[in-house]
């Protein structure tokens, strides 16, 4: 988590030149009344909170199907929010993505 000031962010510092670096977008720059260009002081903690992901009933049905309930659950929460949005997608390819998916 990035704290600045009274504003706390959940973001991730990744290693870069010697140093670390972390995404400030607009959302963030907003909360914090900061400019693209200012300089400041920021404070880095580790996020422990837990996260849950409810993926929807349809892929939920094809993990119970291909007997892949736990190896989901054992993936991280980006992981697995990134599949279920995959396979949120419409149209004829959702089924597929939900097919690859479980493969």
């Amino acid at each position: 988590m990035l704290r600045l000031g009274k504003e706390t962010f959940r973001t991730s510092a990744t290693p870069f030149g010697g140093a670390h670096v972390c995404i400030f977008n607009g959302v963030m720059r907003a909360a914090s009344c900061k400019q693209a260009g200012d300089s400041f002081r920021i404070e880095i903690e580790r996020d422990t909170a837990t996260r849950r992901v409810t993926p929807r009933a349809d892929l939920t049905r094809a993990l119970k199907v291909a007997d892949a309930v736990d190896a989901f659950k054992e993936c991280a929460p980006s992981h697995q929010n990134a599949c279920a949005a995959n396979c949120e997608v419409r149209g004829d390819g959702a089924q597929r993505r939900k097919t690859s998916l479980i493969a």
